[in-house]
């Protein structure tokens, strides 16, 4: 049986030690993992589910829902940077004459029949290149800002998430490691999807903001080869 709160070589207890390897990772908010990959020698795919259970894609929705909703409400100015380039370039899927929304209010686009959005990029002039590009230049700061601290409250949560799972773990006095492992997952299992969620969050973020970059790079690039 492992000593409860001891240290050991690396200077870590084994609640430490056993709290990184569950969210190892250091350089992102949360990273999945495999564990114990030498007992799955035979995956058999045939066996393999290819949908979501109906009560996980419940959650799952609920929780992408909820990273749009915040990312909508933080980064409102480059959802409307992108609303005003595409009411130039692309057309709005009309209705029984009436223009459709989505559950934002933003204008939902038509498609073609290949599902590509129906677009006229000649549209977009000279003059309405350039004030967009300035627009994006003047907020690319924020943005950046903005995900950073999203980042930053990713990696906070996966750090209450290890705290919580140490002293789920430290806390059986008996038992094998396995089970103050099992122990320490229970304990810390609302700190553990509330880590994923944030991680959710940070990375639909970094991605808003990288989209709004390469928009920024092809404006510039198409003013200066013009």
């Amino acid at each position: 049986m492992a000593q409860q709160g001891k240290q050991r070589q690396s200077g870590l207890t084994a609640a430490q030690e056993s709290a990184l390897a569950a969210g190892k990772g250091a350089d992102s908010p949360l990273d999945s993992d495999i564990e114990h990959t030498t007992k799955f020698r035979s995956p058999g795919f045939s066996r393999m589910r290819t949908e979501w259970k109906p009560e996980d894609a419940i959650i799952l929705t609920k929780a992408k829902l909820a990273a749009e909703d915040r990312l909508v409400l933080e980064f409102a100015d480059a959802y409307r940077v992108l609303a005003h380039i595409y009411d130039i370039v692309r057309t709005p899927l009309i209705v029984e004459d009436e223009v459709q929304k989505d559950r934002h209010g933003w204008t939902v686009w038509a498609k073609d029949e290949y599902g590509s959005f129906i677009e006229d990029w000649s549209k977009l002039t000279h003059d309405k290149r350039d004030t967009i590009l300035f627009t994006l230049a003047t907020r690319l700061y924020d943005w950046e800002q903005k995900a950073a601290d999203a980042w930053g409250e990713a990696m906070f949560a996966k750090g209450q998430w290890e705290e919580t799972y140490s002293i789920g773990f430290d806390a059986p006095m008996t038992g094998t490691v396995n089970d103050r492992e099992a122990t320490g997952r229970i304990h810390s299992a609302d700190e553990r999807y509330f880590a994923i969620q944030m991680t959710f969050y940070s990375r639909k973020a970094d991605a808003l903001v990288r989209a709004m970059t390469r928009i920024a790079d092809r404006l510039r690039d198409t003013l200066i080869h013009r």
